[in-house]
């Protein structure tokens, strides 16, 4: 007597085959009838619920080797049946009739035969009839010899496991080319059977999943739109072969309470944007401290200091080419998070002799879009009069040191800046302010920003030191970890006045912000902790 297939939950979810084996064997060890209802190339397997004379699924998905067994065993103890429906996705709704019948290991044998031959697994491999070595050589073109499946990509010239070399690729049909088979149709499966646009290159794994452990969520429309989104970034990647070639520096550290983590694959993502491209098996990153804290305490920069006693001469060797053999050095692509006054030094280390392309972390950026947050955004080509200098005190005669502000980010209030700068509405030293109509966390937003805000420093730094002829420069920069590198790498030696670099504090267990402290000292020939004797050669 038919019974009815009960959807009294949800259905599982398609499992591939050794997971589909393992889920069903558990259950069939507790005993019961089960049945298997299955279309040509995949199955459910159902269990008998005997209150409600009805079968309810209990998996679903690849019925391969490892879930095979498990039937065998089931068929040798009498205990499972068998229902044929044309398309199983469709007969797994509430109430469809259960005709269910015995069946044995050789019709077993048979069904799983006839399924490897539409889905072309095993001796079916590819279907290499239907598929001219013509269109193969394009298939595998498009996709550069490496699986197409969203997210896999591996290379089908190499055995997964043994990394054996062979061709281990599958030429897998989008709309099948039965039209019994997975997205199989009566008028377009012959006639697409040979064509480029309906085969996707796979790996067995992905093979099987689009075809035989969920065909029902892989329709034909989603696997076009993966085939061309693949074969749209192969052409990208490949493209970048031709972008100038550039070595990735990472000057980035933990400030603050919060963790440094790179993605290099993002940042060459960045880099590609770009038309630049990344020349060295890895980035070459420097200051990463591994300690959290807030850059405003002396314990954070005595911490600080024991590092840069090897890191300073590693990244002078580095951007010199002396750690490469004496090679002429390439250009730098430099991504930078750090705190700015080791952004400062870092540029005044890295200098303007060697060609560099600077990147800014944008915290607005969409996550997952390309170069993620180190993607340069789309922008206007910005004014060059767009980074404003600002004289707010001029210099008098005898006095030796001076006030330069550079404001990109925000602006600070007269009251929140140390109290020894002021006097009165007035300034206790000859002060120059760099800053933006509207300063904001993404003023640094367009490559030519770093150019102009050079050409803002240049100038203020030689009113500083030649025209003024100060002794030091106080500095306190509110602006992006990009424009600190670049305000770093004007410090050019033979120009350089000492300059005091200040951090502002944070009170504890508050948003609220503190005073500005002095951090480090640079001058022409070294570095130095603020208020402190310790001391690192630069020159």
């Amino acid at each position: 007597m038919p019974t009815v297939l009960a959807i009294s939950q949800e259905l599982p979810a398609a499992l591939p085959d050794e997971q589909l084996g393992l889920s069903i064997q558990t259950i069939a060890l507790v005993g019961g009838s089960f049945c298997v209802i299955a279309d040509a190339f995949h199955g459910a397997i159902c269990k008998h619920n005997v209150e409600l004379d009805a079968w309810e699924v209990i998996g679903l998905g690849d019925i391969g080797a490892s879930t095979v067994l498990v039937l065998e065993g089931l068929i040798a103890r009498g205990k499972i049946t068998w229902c044929d429906k044309e398309k199983l996705d469709d007969a797994l709704v509430h109430g469809t009739l259960i005709e269910a019948v015995s069946f044995k290991k050789a019709q077993l044998k048979k069904w799983c035969s006839r399924r490897d031959k539409l889905t072309g697994v095993g001796e079916h491999a590819g279907r290499q009839g239907e598929v001219l070595q013509e269109t193969r050589d394009e298939v595998a073109r498009l996709a550069a010899w490496r699986c197409q499946f969203a997210g896999c990509g591996e290379d089908l010239r190499f055995h997964a496991a043994t990394r054996i070399r062979g061709n281990f690729s599958y030429y897998a049909h989008i709309v099948a080319s039965s039209p019994d088979g997975p997205r199989g149709d009566a008028n377009l499966s012959q006639h697409l059977a040979n064509s480029p646009d309906n085969i996707m290159l796979l790996c067995d794994k992905c093979h099987r999943f689009i075809d035989r452990v969920d065909p029902k969520g892989y329709t034909r429309e989603r696997l076009t739109q993966m085939r061309e989104d693949n074969i749209q970034e192969v052409n990208r990647l490949l493209s970048s072969l031709t972008y100038k070639s550039t070595e990735m520096l990472v000057i980035g550290g933990n400030i603050s309470g919060q963790n440094f983590h790179f993605d290099r694959r993002v940042a060459e993502e960045a880099m590609w944007l770009q038309k630049l491209r990344c020349s060295t098996p890895k980035p070459e990153c420097f200051f990463h401290n591994g300690i959290l804290g807030d850059a405003t305490k002396p314990h954070y920069w005595q911490s600080i200091f024991d590092s840069l006693t090897t890191e300073i001469p590693r990244i002078r060797a580095y951007t010199s080419g002396a750690s490469q053999g004496g090679a002429a050095p390439g250009p730098l692509a430099i991504f930078p998070l750090h705190s700015m006054s080791l952004l400062t030094l870092s540029g005044r280390l890295i200098g303007e002799a060697r060609s560099t392309h600077l990147f800014q972390f944008n915290r607005d950026a969409v996550a997952g879009s390309s170069g993620g947050q180190w993607a340069w955004p789309i922008s206007e080509i910005p004014s060059e009069e767009k980074f404003k200098i600002n004289v707010l005190q001029e210099h008098k005669e005898g006095i030796t040191e001076a006030v330069l502000l550079i404001f990109l980010t925000s602006k600070i209030q007269r009251q929140d800046l140390p109290a020894n700068w002021l006097s009165g509405e007035g300034w206790t030293h000859p002060t120059i302010e760099i800053t933006v109509d509207h300063p904001y966390h993404g003023t640094i937003s367009h490559p030519n920003d770093l150019e102009h805000v050079g050409r803002a420093f240049d100038h203020a730094l030689r009113k500083l030191q030649e025209e003024w002829q100060v002794d030091r420069i106080h500095c306190l920069q509110i602006a992006p970890a990009s424009a600190c590198v670049r305000f770093g790498q004007k410090l050019q030696a033979k120009f350089h006045r000492p300059i005091r670099l200040y951090e502002r504090e944070q009170y504890k267990d508050s948003s609220l912000f503190g005073a500005f402290v002095p951090t480090i000292d640079i001058n022409a020939t070294e570095v130095s902790l603020a208020d402190t004797d310790r001391r690192i050669p630069i020159a």
